[in-house]
């Protein structure tokens, strides 16, 4: 099954041990936000181990290394509003057939276009938890949760443990099969995660504070085949590496095990292009940028340099990834100076975001 192969900073290692401290996931740190975007690698799993658990770990994955070559194991998955990405009316004409509501209330999607995975992976992303909902495909290859599966619950962190029974509909092949099952989810370790280099450089990439959750679920899928039942009991046991402030894990090693099927994929974070706030993606914009004040309660001022001719737009959204007003969007070459009214915005956090080009930067601002 397509869904079981899924959930699914840079300083020197004596600057990671001294700033390291416990990390708790919270909605606002790690639900998906629209608009949001990440470069995942899929890795040869040979020889790849989880490493301990317990507080204060180092986890050293430098030398991992891509399965087949960039094109092939080169993921981009966009964050978008669960009722615009594909599948969305195929899946929600299924719940309503079954008379089931979980999946209506699904706010957010991943879509992976090109990827050999869910073209859209659902999500229930709410102030409590972070759920599955379904994912699509096609229209033979999909999965609809009658009853969702809680991915995380929050606040989550080291130590933290809970049980949640899920189940709903599984379709492969064209061929659809009940599923029910539990997952077991623990906050197993914190510490520091190292990772390979971004390609063109040579320096490893060093991210503290990480929480590493420990998933394991146990489910049997139930399907009648030629007009007999067909019954297999399946087990995945995920480790998965979350930083606060990146939108995505990090790092992910599952493992499926049947009578059958033994598969193991490992897959880690190369960049998270957008949204990016812990973890900085360095550029022509992302160098210059100054928004100030900050917090602000009347004038927001923001300030940076553009050597490109390519247009910019920035934007405001809130903490769900919704678009509150465009603030502007058009040329803006050399050194560019916006002014925005926040006056009439409710106190709370918000999100800048400025495209220009390909590059991407987004800032969290205090609005008092």
């Amino acid at each position: 099954m397509y869904r079981k192969l899924l959930p699914a900073f840079i300083c020197s290692c004596l600057s990671a041990a001294a700033l390291a401290q416990v990390p708790t996931l919270t909605a606002a740190n790690i639900n998906p936000v629209v608009n949001g975007s990440f470069i995942s690698v899929v890795c040869k799993a040979s020889g790849v181990f989880q490493g301990s658990s317990g507080a204060s770990q180092t986890w050293d994955f430098h030398t991992l290394a891509d399965t087949v070559g960039l094109a092939d194991t080169v993921n981009l998955g966009s964050v978008v509003y669960a009722s615009v990405a594909p599948g969305y009316a195929t899946l929600s004409l299924a719940a309503t057939t079954l008379g089931s509501t979980t999946f209506s209330t699904s706010t957010h999607a991943v879509t992976a276009p090109g990827a050999s995975v869910p073209l859209a992976t659902y999500y229930i992303a709410t102030g409590s938890k972070l759920s599955t909902s379904g994912f699509y495909l096609d229209m033979s290859n999909n999965a609809l949760y009658t009853d969702a599966a809680d991915v995380l619950r929050f606040p989550f962190t080291f130590g933290t443990t809970f049980t949640d029974a899920y189940a709903g509909y599984i379709s492969f092949a064209g061929t659809t099969a009940s599923e029910a099952g539990s997952a077991v989810v623990t906050g197993d370790a914190w510490g520091t995660l190292i990772l390979p280099p971004l390609p063109g450089t040579a320096t490893n990439r060093t991210y503290t504070s990480v929480l590493r959750v420990y998933s394991f679920q146990s489910f049997r899928d139930s399907a009648n085949i030629f007009g007999s039942p067909v019954i297999t009991t399946d087990t995945i046991e995920t480790y998965t590496w979350y930083q606060p402030g990146y939108h995505s894990p990090l790092m992910t090693i599952s493992t499926v095990k049947s009578p059958l099927v033994y598969k193991k994929t490992v897959s880690y974070a190369r960049k998270q292009t957008a949204n990016h706030v812990s973890v900085p993606v360095t550029g022509n914009v992302e160098t210059t940028l100054r928004i100030y004040p900050n917090p602000s309660s009347n004038i927001l001022n923001i300030q940076f340099s553009n050597t490109t001719t390519a247009d910019t737009r920035i934007s405001l959204a809130d903490m769900a990834g919704r678009e509150i007003a465009v603030i502007f969007n058009g040329p803006a070459s050399g050194t560019k100076n916006v002014n925005y009214n926040t006056a009439s915005l409710a106190r709370g956090i918000y999100l800048v975001r400025i495209q220009s080009g390909s590059e991407t930067v987004t800032r969290k601002i205090e609005i008092q």
